[in-house]
């Protein structure tokens, strides 16, 4: 197909030399990330064209290790729960209003930011409802 203004019937793979979020009125919305390749639908295939991107044939592109995404080191479990127990303690210590909801449970944005910013993946609302409810045991047993 090459870089074709033809609108193909299907999505198509493209690649942006550089990081680009393309919007479009149609309600569509691709997030380029630079010489990496992604589905483009072909509601917005011509203005993709028109941002610089072209489309690639995915298996005959040769993957750059230094051009894709790094994965960020994930912490094994047992890691991960301790350093989110320790930022869900920071939080109950500190005891601010605003860290914590109408139901007095902390706010997850609050125990977010107490993490370290390579904390990965962050952690969701379960995980940090478990987190609560381990530091709350933790406490009850610190009070006997």
């Amino acid at each position: 197909m090459g870089n074709s203004r033809e609108i193909p019937k299907s999505a198509v793979k493209m690649v942006s030399p550089r990081d680009y979020r393309l919007s479009s009125l149609t309600g569509y919305c691709v997030n380029f990330i630079a010489n990496v390749p992604i589905s483009v639908p072909p509601h917005v295939y011509i203005e993709a064209l028109e941002m610089g991107a072209t489309v690639v044939d995915v298996a005959e592109t040769p993957v750059d290790v230094a051009e894709t995404p790094v994965d960020v080191v994930k912490l094994d479990p047992v890691q991960r729960m301790a350093d989110l127990d320790r930022a869900m303690m920071a939080v109950l210590m500190r005891n601010d209003p605003e860290d914590f909801k109408k139901d007095s449970m902390p706010k997850i944005n609050k125990v977010i930011a107490e993490l370290a910013l390579e904390f990965e993946p962050r952690p969701t609302g379960t995980e940090v409802l478990e987190s609560y409810e381990r530091m709350q045991e933790n406490l009850d047993l610190a009070e006997d």
